[in-house]
């Protein structure tokens, strides 16, 4: 009799929470709803950035040669920073508008902290999702992506997903709208420096006697040799590697979502590609051709080393 009435009080409990936390998800997306002026906001700017970054930087040139990579990479990088700026900011201040509503209802023991930090996670989410897969929708439209739509959608609603979720982080652990406002940015600023192309600060200093005898040797050893020797010193130059990092800065590096964000769609998008030949004709082409190539061998390196693990 003792083990049923647990089971019936365990089960009341569970209906119970289940019930308060379907009221508070229906209250959350009312709120939304009603908010018809953000809501617009957002919608035009997602789109306006879409359209304007399309028209800026997607009109290079056409096909899948080296004169296209600026241009496809600072579409790349723009949209990532431009997502997840305003996917952090929409939900800065969400918890302060409401703290006084919240600590008033759960005084009087109408829920709990982790039912409503549910509800809100489940229906703001989503909702910055949508608005970033909306931006991802008009640019891919409006340029020529390799990378399928569905999964160029996906790569950007994940990033709102990512920058949501800091933006709740940093607006519960501060007293106050304000200060979470000022510090959401700053650091999403950081994490810019630290997760763009050649994110870590100043080049490795070059021996200069060092390089003069390798290129000699590279010289005297025959082309193969001197253009692996060009692509080391790029990959060294321009992968933001650990060496040309402080160590103070790894810790934010390695938890930067603009890096991770731009590596993928990176990957995503010149993985298997052929470029056309006048690419040696573009010094900085060459530079931007290198470190996609380097990082996406990179990444097949991690994949097969985590798969025979």
């Amino acid at each position: 009799s003792s083990s049923s009435s647990s089971s019936s009080s365990s089960s009341l409990r569970m209906i119970g929470m289940a019930r308060r936390i379907g009221l508070l998800l229906k209250r959350a997306w009312k709120q939304n709803s009603r908010d018809t002026f953000v809501n617009g906001v957002r919608l035009m700017s997602c789109v306006g950035l879409a359209k304007v970054y399309s028209a800026v930087l997607g009109g290079g040139a056409e096909g899948m040669s080296a004169a296209a990579l600026p241009g496809k990479i600072s579409l790349i990088t723009f949209g990532v920073i431009s997502m997840a700026q305003l996917s952090l900011i929409k939900t800065l201040d969400l918890f302060s508008r409401e703290r006084e509503t919240v600590q008033r209802e759960r005084a009087r023991g109408q829920y709990s902290a982790l039912e409503y930090v549910f509800s809100k996670v489940i229906t703001e989410l989503p909702i910055d999702a949508c608005y970033s897969a909306l931006y991802a929708f008009v640019l891919h439209n409006g340029c020529d992506f390799h990378t399928t739509r569905r999964k160029f959608m996906g790569l950007y609603a994940l990033i709102a997903l990512v920058s949501s979720s800091l933006g709740l982080a940093i607006g519960a652990s501060l007293p106050s709208g304000e200060s979470a406002l000022v510090a959401g940015p700053t650091l999403m600023v950081i994490y810019m420096v630290l997760g763009v192309l050649n994110p870590s600060g100043q080049p490795q200093k070059i021996n200069k006697t060092k390089y003069t005898t390798s290129t000699l040797s590279s010289l005297s050893s025959g082309k193969q040799h001197q253009e692996e020797e060009d692509k080391q010193q790029q990959q060294q130059n321009y992968s933001g590697s650990s060496e040309t990092c402080p160590r103070v800065l790894l810790p934010l590096k390695m938890c930067s979502p603009i890096k991770w964000s731009i590596e993928s769609l990176l990957c995503s998008e010149f993985r298997g590609l052929e470029f056309t030949r006048d690419f040696r004709f573009h010094g900085e082409c060459i530079t931007i051709l290198i470190y996609s190539v380097c990082l996406c061998e990179k990444r097949e390196k991690e994949r097969e080393g985590g798969d025979v693990g």
